[in-house]
């Protein structure tokens, strides 16, 4: 008989582990999962925000196998390789970087690339131990790899993981409502996942009894992008982190090591696993204690980030928006504003960037009452009338005397 585990998860109650998927669970570079942080910076705003990507994807998974119970219900079972999806679902997020989406802006600013999903499925792919275990129990990690690409030829399997309503965005709108208390970020899951169908171009679909879960789904999201996920303070800090991060690869001659190469290259040694949070925080408290040579920019951002000072908001565009609208006009009034702080000598970070509140192309269509598909946008007024973009246009200074200032 085949060892099982119960875990308790404080969302979802206990979550059964066994087979690959506890196999899967114990490789190092999963157990590296409880050392990222799902909300990066989050924590110096919410303090009980230091909840891990660790217990996300265990919580996914669960919401896909009950998405799996659903549409087996309604007769995909043919169509549905249970065990396959529930890895996709388990190691979607096994890739991200340390402090997770923060990091993400420092490659994407050096030219490269590589998202979470990509890095997910290269160690996916590579990690000498997790491939083995997938390959052991009879798993291709390449199926898995394109499950969470997006890019495997099943729609079904794709729009489970990602679409505008699906599994990840369930569980990490639940959990993180939870762990900041901003309770207007609650979903009604139970209910979106009861409703779930496939619909005409076979992807996931859902019954019309569900457009009020899904219209309080969009809304909730919404809520946490602005009280969350682009709160000013946690936007700074998160430029604050990739801008100390930027400094350090620099000073410590890790830029090659460190570059898309050199990670898939970490991850097929299986140094991957122990590239976390830790390991960047770890520089800053050796930077400020001087036991590593660094610049003293270097020396200003981690003082700021570990003693959570000296960060000034100086100036804030950001605004919802109804269409794309062309915000080079905004870049500029913001690069006017660092240009000119920067000429003072400060240490200035900004962001200017355009979210997606709703992606029309991929919001889930409704089964009517007459036997045809809509989109939800045409069937909710109130998803209709929601802000399609969230643009953040933010500046920010790091104050050194305040920074460094001693205790």
């Amino acid at each position: 008989m085949s060892q099982e585990k119960l875990l308790f998860d404080e969302i979802h109650g206990f979550i059964r582990l066994g087979g690959v998927v506890l196999g899967v669970v114990d490789t190092p570079v999963f157990q590296r999962l409880r050392r990222v942080r799902q909300l990066s910076a989050a924590y110096l705003v919410y303090p009980g925000a230091t909840h891990t990507r660790f217990s996300h994807s265990l919580g996914t998974m669960h919401l896909m196998n009950k998405a799996l119970l659903v549409l087996r219900s309604r007769g995909c079972s043919s169509r549905l390789p249970g065990e396959l999806l529930r890895l996709a679902a388990l190691l979607h997020d096994v890739g991200h970087p340390p402090m997770s989406h923060t990091l993400e802006l420092y490659y994407r600013r050096m030219g490269f690339q590589h998202s979470h999903e990509e890095l997910g499925a290269l160690v996916v792919e590579n990690d000498p131990v997790l491939r083995d275990v997938l390959r052991s129990r009879g798993y291709r990690p390449s199926e898995i790899a394109d499950i969470i690409r997006g890019t495997h030829p099943s729609k079904l399997y794709t729009s489970l993981l990602s679409s505008d309503v699906d599994v990840d965005r369930m569980d990490y709108l639940l959990r993180d409502s939870r762990h900041t208390g901003v309770v207007y970020g609650l979903i009604d899951a139970e209910r979106i996942l009861s409703m779930m169908l496939e619909d005409d171009e076979g992807r996931v679909g859902f019954k019309h009894k569900a457009v009020q879960a899904l219209e309080n789904f969009y809304l909730a999201r919404l809520h946490m992008y602005q009280a969350v996920y682009y709160h000013k303070t946690i936007t700074g800090y998160e430029l604050l982190i990739t801008e100390f991060y930027a400094r350090l690869l620099e000073d410590q001659g890790l830029k090659d090591k460190l570059s898309p190469r050199g990670l898939l290259n970490m991850i097929r040694r299986g140094e991957y696993a122990y590239w976390d949070d830790c390991w960047l925080l770890d520089h800053a408290r050796r930077i400020l204690l001087g036991e590593e040579e660094a610049s003293h920019e270097a020396l200003v951002l981690s003082s700021a980030l570990l003693n959570r000072r000296g960060l000034e908001l100086i100036a804030d565009l950001s605004r919802p928006l109804w269409k794309p609208v062309d915000y080079r006009e905004m870049e500029n009034r913001i690069l006017g504003i660092v240009e000119e702080e920067e000429g003072k000598g400060n240490i200035v970070l900004h962001l200017v960037d355009t979210i997606p509140v709703i992606r029309e192309e991929d919001a889930p269509r409704i089964s009517m009452p007459d036997g045809s598909w809509r989109s939800i946008v045409e069937v909710s007024g109130i998803v209709r009338g929601m802000p399609r973009f969230f643009m953040v246009a933010r500046v920010y200074r790091v104050n050194e005397d305040e920074a460094t200032r001693p205790l």
